[in-house]
Parts: C-alpha cells; structure tokens; sequence
C-alpha cells in the first residue's frame, strides 16, 4: 500500500491517477446524493398521496352516513306518517292509493305493509294476497312490537 502511495507523489510518477481518484470519489458521492433525493422525494410524494386518499375516504364515510341517515328519517317519517293515516282512517284507509298520493320517496321502491297488535296484515301496497299473511312470529315484529326500530 505505501508502495502504492508513493508512485502517485512521486516526481515523474502518475500524478494524474489521483486526479481520476478524485473525481471518482467526487462522482461517487454526488450519485449517492442524487439516489438519496429521489428516494426522499418519492417518499414523500407516497406519505402526501396517502395522507390525501385518508381524508377523502374520511369525507366520502361522512357524506354516506349523512345520506344514510337522512334516508332513514324519511323513511321512519313515511311509516310514522302511513301509521297515523291508517290509525284515523280505520278500515277506510287506501294504502296503495295513499302511497302512489303521498310521493314519498318516489326514488326508492316503497312497500309498507301495516299488521294490527296481533301480527295479521291488516293493509299493504303490495299485494292483496299478503292481506291474509299474519307477522306475528316474525323477528322485526317482535321487535318493532317491543318499540325498536327494525331494519332486515
């Protein structure tokens, strides 16, 4: 190694070669730096990007739920309002002709079927041979009996 040291500081030796050396060196940290930048500025690019697509998820997830929740109030209005018709109406009550009147949520299909205490279907919209269908064993009668809402 000194023998090596020495040929390159030694008067008439290859001064030159150290110069190469150098520059080589010089490259060297310069490609180390370039590849290091990059790889900085694509990390940081991936950590923006996801930071981004987490609050648009977010903002979608808010947006369903208001439309979600919107759509169940009117739905529970729509059956709140159908009960209250057919309670002051009686056996008078059209529910097929109050549905197709009322142009509640006209964008969905709506089918309300209204059973008495005892579970039997007393008025529907959607077929007259549901008419003689009794509910009462029924899981959401059960529970829409006991006071909570059912969704199925």
């Amino acid at each position: 190694m000194a023998g090596l040291w020495a040929r390159f500081h030694r008067p008439g030796g290859r001064g030159g070669t150290l110069a190469m050396f150098g520059s080589a060196a010089v490259c060297l940290v310069s490609m180390i730096s370039i590849w290091t930048g990059a790889a900085y500025i694509v990390g940081e690019d991936f950590r923006r990007s996801r930071e981004i697509a987490v609050h648009d998820t977010a903002n979608l997830a808010r947006a369903f739920e208001e439309h979600i929740v919107r759509s169940l109030q009117a739905y529970d209005q729509t059956l709140l309002i159908a009960r209250d018709a057919y309670l002051r109406q009686g056996a008078s009550f059209d529910l097929p002709r109050w549905v197709v009147e009322s142009k509640f949520r006209t964008d969905v299909a709506l089918n309300i079927s209204i059973a008495d205490r005892t579970g039997q279907i007393v008025a529907t919209n959607v077929s007259t041979e549901f008419a003689s269908v009794n509910v009462a064993d029924r899981e959401y009668f059960q529970q829409a009996k006991a006071g909570k809402m059912v969704i199925s």
